[in-house]
C-alpha cells in the first residue's frame, strides 16, 4: 500500500495536467454537429443526437457518470441529458459546463406492460391518480420539491416513508437508481420524484411497493417481461418504445440539454483529493454501501461456490461409471454454456426464464454462478481423474479394495493435486465475474461504485477502492486454496500423517 498509494496520487496528477491541445469546447448548438457524442444505452438521446446533429459520432456508455468521465478524458465532446440532470452534473463537478440553448422537449410517464388485463387496469389507476395529483397540487408541491433546486433537492433528501397497507397486494416498480433527481440513492436508501409519486399512489389505491433498482437499459425489460409492474426514472414518450410498453399521461415535461467540457479546469490538488475522498465515502455514510455491496457480492461467491462445487461432484460421480446418456447430456450442455456470455444467461434468466416470478436478482446470480462453478468443477474431475494412471486403480483391486475405497483413498487425493491449481482458477475468475451482476438489478460491490460516482461524478476513488477490494478477495481466495491443498500434497505431508488419515 505505501507503494501503491503514492502511484495512484501520481497517476492522478499526470491526468489532471494532461490535455489535449486539439479537444473541442464548443460553446453553442451549431458547434456540436460533427463533433463525438456520448448515449447512455436505453435512452432517447442517440435518436436526439441523429436528428439534430446528423454528423456527429455515437459512443454508448452504461451510465450517466460514465459519460462525464468520457467528457472529462476527452473520449467525447458532448452529450445530451435531461436539463436538470444536466445543472446538477454542472453543480457537482467543476469540469463540465451546460449549452443553455434548448435541443427540444420531452413528456415523461411512467412505463406499463402491453397487452394486459391486470396492467391496463393499473395504467388507468395511475393515470387517474396523475390527473388528480395535477388538480389538487400535490404534483405541483413535488416538483417545488425536487425540481426547483434539484442541488439542495438530493444532497439534503430525507428518507421517504415506504410503509404500506397493501391490502390490494404489492407491485414492483422498475428504476434507474442513478438518475438523480428522478430516483437515486441517498445514504443508503432509494429515493427521488419518480420514486416519491410511485410510493404515494401505492398508498393512495392500498398497494405495497417493492423497487427493483438497475441500470437505465434494464428498465423497459423488466416490464416487458413481467418482472416489474410498472416502470419510472425520467422515462420519454417515443413512438418506438410505444411499441413495447405503454405510457402513462405525462406527468413532466423537461428540456433537452448538451453538456460540454469547461475550459481551464482546476488543476490537481491534494486538498481535492482529500475532497474527492471524503464525498466518495465519508459524507452520507457512503461506506456503508460499499460494505453492502461487499457483502451482496461475497454472498453471491460464497453460496455459487459452495452450490457449484457440491453438484459439480454430484454430477462427476453419477457420470464416473461411464453412462453414456449422463455424460454425453453434461458435456453438451457444458459445451452451450460456455459458449454463451454470462451476462446474457443472467439476463436469460432472470427476464425470461424467472421473469414473472419473484426471485431476487441475488439468487438468479447464485443460481447462474453456481451452475457454471458446477460445470468447471465437473469437467475438471474428469480431467483429474483421467491423469491418473489406471495401474494404481487395477493394483489397488488386486489388493482387496473396493471400487469405492479405491477411488476415495487412491484415486481421489492424487486427482486433487492436479484438480486444486484450476478450481483456484476457477473461483477466481468466478469472483471476478460477479462484478456483472449489477444488469439484472442487483447492487453488489460493482454497482454501488456506479451508484456513488452518478452522485460525485467523480471516477477515481470509487474505481480504485472496487479495484483494491476485488484484489484484496482474490489475495484470501488464492491463500485459503493453497492452504486447503497442502492436505492433498504428498510432497508437504509425512507419510505417518498420510497414513493415518486413510487409515492404511
Amino acid at each position: 500500500m505505501l507503494i501503491l498509494i503514492p502511484m495512484l496520487i501520481a497517476v492522478v496528477a499526470l491526468t489532471s495536467c494532461a490535455g489535449s491541445s486539439d479537444r473541442a469546447y464548443p460553446k453553442s448548438l451549431d458547434d456540436l454537429n460533427g463533433l463525438r457524442a456520448g448515449v447512455v444505452v436505453g435512452t432517447i438521446h442517440d435518436a436526439v443526437t441523429q436528428k439534430h446533429f446528423p454528423d456527429s459520432e455515437i459512443s454508448y456508455v452504461n451510465e450517466y457518470a460514465d459519460e462525464i468521465a468520457a467528457l472529462q478524458n476527452n473520449k467525447i465532446d458532448y452529450f445530451l441529458i435531461d436539463g436538470l440532470k444536466a445543472k446538477h452534473m454542472a453543480g457537482q463537478t467543476d469540469d463540465v459546463t451546460t449549452i443553455e440553448e434548448v435541443i427540444q422537449t420531452q413528456d415523461f410517464g411512467f412505463i406499463f406492460k402491453k397487452d394486459s388485463k391486470e396492467s391496463d387496469a393499473l395504467q388507468a389507476q395511475f393515470n387517474e391518480y396523475i390527473a388528480a395529483s395535477e388538480a389538487d397540487g400535490t404534483l405541483e408541491n413535488l416538483r417545488h420539491k425536487w425540481l426547483d433546486d434539484t442541488d439542495y433537492a438530493v444532497e439534503h433528501a430525507e428518507p421517504l416513508d415506504f410503509t404500506f397497507t397493501a391490502e390490494n397486494g404489492n407491485l414492483n416498480l422498475a428504476v434507474c437508481n442513478t438518475s438523480p433527481p428522478y430516483s437515486f440513492v441517498s445514504g443508503t436508501e432509494l429515493n427521488g420524484f419518480d420514486i416519491e409519486f410511485a410510493a404515494m399512489f401505492c398508498k393512495k389505491y392500498g398497494y405495497g411497493l417493492t423497487i427493483s433498482a438497475s441500470d437505465f437499459g434494464g428498465i423497459i425489460p423488466a416490464v416487458v417481461s413481467g418482472k416489474c409492474d410498472f416502470g419510472a426514472s425520467s422515462l420519454s414518450y417515443t413512438e418506438e418504445r410505444a411499441k413495447s410498453v405503454d405510457f402513462s399521461d405525462c406527468y413532466q415535461t423537461s428540456d433537452i440539454l448538451a453538456v460540454v467540457a469547461k475550459e481551464n479546469v482546476s488543476a490537481f490538488s491534494l486538498e481535492g483529493i482529500k475532497y474527492s475522498f471524503e464525498r466518495t465515502f465519508i459524507h452520507e455514510d457512503r461506506w456503508k454501501n460499499v460494505l453492502g455491496g461487499l457483502l451482496t457480492t461475497l454472498n453471491i461467491f460464497v453460496m455459487s461456490a459452495i452450490l457449484g462445487t457440491l453438484l459439480g461432484l454430484v454430477v462427476y460421480m453419477l457420470c464416473r461409471k461411464g453412462n453414456k446418456v449422463l455424460n454425453k447430456f453434461f458435456d453438451a450442455f457444458t459445451w452451450l454454456f460456455s459458449g454463451i456470455p454470462m451476462v446474457v444467461i443472467l439476463m436469460i434468466l432472470y427476464y425470461i426464464i424467472f421473469g414473472k416470478s419473484d426471485i431476487s436478482g441475488t439468487v438468479v446470480s447464485i443460481i447462474a454462478f453456481g451452475i457454471s462453478t458446477m460445470l468447471s468443477v465437473y469437467s475438471l474431475m474428469k480431467v483429474s481423474v483421467l491423469s491418473i494412471d489406471r495401474g494404481q486403480i487395477e493394483g489397488a483391486y488386486s489388493l482387496g479394495f473396493t471400487d469405492r475405497q479405491t477411488f476415495w483413498k487412491i484415486v481421489f487425493p492424487q486427482a486433487m493435486t492436479q484438480f486444486m491449481p484450476n478450481y483456484k482458477s476457477t473461483l477466481v475468475s468466478m469472483l471476478k465475474g460477479t462484478a456483472i451482476v449489477g444488469y439484472i438489478a442487483v447492487q453488489d460491490l460493482t454497482k454501488i461504485s456506479d451508484v456513488i460516482r452518478a452522485r460525485t461524478y467523480e471516477a477515481f476513488f470509487p474505481l480504485i477502492a472496487t479495484a483494491l477490494i476485488y484484489l484484496a478477495l482474490v489475495l484470501i481466495i488464492t491463500a485459503f486454496i493453497k492452504k486447503v491443498s497442502i492436505s492433498f500434497e504428498p510432497k508437504k505431508r509425512t507419510e505417518e500423517k498420510i497414513l493415518k488419515k486413510y487409515k492404511l
